[in-house]
């Protein structure tokens, strides 16, 4: 954390710092540090605050007005924020911070998530693949593991095929798809955007367009749950619950996810393998969870109670969708979905 602590602010004092003031534009004001002995007064405003003293206060050469809000860094410390400017002398070019203490803070992070560990990766030089842009690879799985994309489309020519001029067609799977050039894997090609750096908005623009979405919101969209518990049980979570709205069942004829596809039994055609579960006239009943699954979920649920969170791995996966025609000979333009496990 970066704040000191009671005993820093009281014997470690630096006499060199820096004022960082964020407005319209940033500004960092090099500055001499002394700490205040005398008591500082500080006049109630017509704003509604009220009149205060404090004692303790950090003291500098530099304030202005707006500059309230900004922080106070002490040069060559290992926790450096010391305070937080509160007020200023216009006569005498002078500014206070009044000092943040790490013993204010701690309670705001209990329980906060400070761990992820990192999966036992193969070696990067095992890859198969080499992903151009802005993409830090930290490991491959191996063979064993890979994840296999069909490459014949699933998509069923409709009855009116060739009576009606198509517009669409099936987006390419296959890296030799005669519709593209040599060598543009549709899978490398979509995984590459990924790696493409984005343009900021401003942040006026990102301002208007929450307060939009939120009065939007609240005006259109009326609750539909009523319940005091948010949480889902998982009955419902798994089999859904056709009293609540929007409460669906899992999509049983899609993939089970990394790692889980590499375990699926023969015969299995959906994820159901995965889960206990009972088929009444009235839906499915959740029994419990197949033992490889029930291991896996048990060992997160312990470790996030330890305040350590196990990444959850995601599947990049080809979209089998129907695209403009003239996009089928363009690198890149089979879209891409993340897929993640069960």
């Amino acid at each position: 954390m970066f704040f000191p602590t009671e005993l820093d602010h009281q014997y470690r004092c630096p006499s060199t710092g820096t004022v960082v003031a964020c407005g319209k534009r940033i500004v960092i004001v090099p500055v001499p540090i002394t700490v205040r002995t005398q008591t500082l007064e500080i006049a109630a405003t017509s704003t509604g605050a009220s009149h205060v003293q404090i004692t303790g206060v950090y003291q500098y050469p530099t304030q202005a007005g707006g500059m309230c809000g900004s922080l106070l860094l002490g040069d060559n410390l290992n926790a450096p924020i010391l305070g937080m400017h509160i007020a200023g002398f216009e006569e005498l070019d002078r500014g206070f911070a009044e000092p943040l203490v790490r013993e204010t803070f701690l309670p705001l992070f209990n329980g906060l998530i400070t761990d992820i560990p990192e999966p036992n990766y193969l070696p990067v030089s095992e890859s198969r693949i080499d992903l151009d842009g802005t993409i830090f690879p930290v490991g491959s799985v191996g063979k064993a593991m890979a994840h296999f994309s069909p490459k014949i489309t699933a998509i069923q020519q409709s009855a009116i095929h060739g009576y009606v001029e198509p517009t669409t067609a099936p987006a390419p799977l296959d890296p030799k798809d005669p519709r593209l050039p040599p060598n543009s894997s549709p899978l490398f090609k979509g995984c590459e955007k990924h790696g493409i750096v984005t343009k900021n908005f401003h942040p006026l623009v990102l301002e208007r367009t929450r307060e939009r979405l939120r009065t939007h919101l609240f005006s259109k969209c009326k609750p539909l749950r009523s319940v005091p518990k948010l949480k889902l049980t998982e009955q419902q979570a798994i089999c859904g619950d056709p009293v609540l709205p929007f409460c669906d069942p899992l999509r049983w004829n899609s993939s089970e996810g990394y790692p889980y596809f590499k375990f699926r039994p023969a015969g299995e055609t959906t994820k159901k393998w995965l889960f206990k579960l009972q088929e009444l006239p009235s839906g499915l009943i959740f029994l419990g969870y197949h033992e490889l699954l029930d291991g896996i979920i048990s060992y997160k649920r312990k470790q996030r109670r330890l305040g350590v969170v196990q990444p959850t791995i995601f599947v990049d996966c080809l979209k089998d969708a129907r695209i403009p025609i003239e996009k089928c000979s363009i690198p890149g333009k089979t879209r891409i979905f993340s897929m993640s496990p069960v």
